[in-house]
């Protein structure tokens, strides 16, 4: 009888309001076109308009879960007595933990920011994990220029946390769950951001802890400094280094009705050479695709006085106006 060869799966989470819905659903297809195996979503859906729009898809792959049905009576609690941002972060580690201990039957169980874009696949990614390790995770790389920000936003970053069920990666993220959810805020000068310097004390404390080597996993504005990106058959490099996804923060991007969008690459920083053709104008290119067919309501056309202020100073600072 013949074999029948195994297609192997990934169970990946992640979770957006309607902020980042353009995001979140360019996200999804990224990984989707670029994945040789089979993923799984569950998206923790913090407002009823992704809920809508998520439900209106009907893929089979995609489980979708309200705030106000998520299963984590302690992160529901604490809505009210924190910010937004801080219930956002706070989400994160308890949704990995919730998908961690829901399904045992995947390769990889992992979470993933929604302002995340994929270029090449994610199982490519993940065979750079030894068999003697059982989860993964990226560290920030700031570049010099950046490198204020290590004590501050810390070595790593949660862009994506990603690993094996039902091994030391479910005690860590259940541990991270519990930091998370009694503490979650941002205190720079104490070395506090949020659910991600939490992360610092990870490589000391798991033994089955990978930190990815490759520079491409995890490209961000903060790191493009000490990089040069060059396409070589058809995939983004590093130099013999592939890129497998790019964080897109900084990013201020705005919808316009029909036909066309606006966006500033990398609000807050100064880096010395954009990538625009390789990552920045794909990106920017499925954030109008997407949002020209969700249909964006009126009131997310408008272009804000803040994104107008971005907008004028990187203007400023890319031709050197004073």
């Amino acid at each position: 009888m013949e074999k029948t060869t195994r297609i192997p799966a990934i169970h990946l989470c992640t979770l957006f309001d309607s902020n980042f819905l353009a995001q979140g659903l360019t996200l999804i297809n990224s990984v989707e076109q670029n994945s040789s195996g089979q993923i799984h979503w569950t998206i923790l859906a913090l407002d009823s308009t992704v809920s809508i729009e998520l439900r209106k898809l009907s893929k089979a792959n995609i489980s979708v879960i309200s705030f106000e049905d998520f299963d984590d009576k302690e992160l529901r609690s604490l809505t009210g007595k924190r910010p937004w941002r801080e219930i956002c972060w706070t989400s994160a580690a308890c949704l990995l933990y919730f998908c961690l201990n829901s399904e045992k039957d995947y390769d990889f169980v992992g979470y993933v920011d929604a302002d995340c874009f994929f270029v090449a696949d994610v199982f490519e990614m993940l065979s750079e994990i030894p068999d003697s390790k059982n989860f993964a995770i990226h560290e920030h790389k700031f570049s010099p220029d950046r490198i204020e920000w290590l004590p501050k936003s810390g070595r790593f970053n949660v862009g994506v946390v990603i690993g094996r069920s039902g091994t030391e990666f479910n005690t860590c993220v259940g541990v991270w769950r519990e930091q998370v959810l009694l503490r979650c805020d941002v205190d720079m000068s104490n070395g506090r951001c949020g659910d991600q310097t939490y992360l610092n004390e990870w490589p000391t404390k798991y033994s089955s802890l990978h930190i990815f080597e490759n520079p491409g996993i995890g490209l961000a504005p903060w790191n493009l400094n000490n990089y040069q990106i060059h396409s070589k058959d058809e995939a983004i490099c590093i130099g013999l280094n592939k890129v497998y996804f790019f964080h897109f923060h900084g990013l201020e991007f705005r919808f316009l009705r029909g036909f066309a969008g606006i966006y500033v690459p990398a609000a807050g920083y100064q880096i010395k050479i954009l990538p625009l053709k390789e990552i920045y104008k794909p990106y920017v290119s499925q954030l109008l695709a997407t949002s020209t067919k969700l249909r964006l309501r009126s009131h997310q056309f408008r272009i804000s006085q803040d994104f107008m202020w971005v907008l004028k100073n990187t203007l400023k600072r890319t031709l050197k106006i004073t």
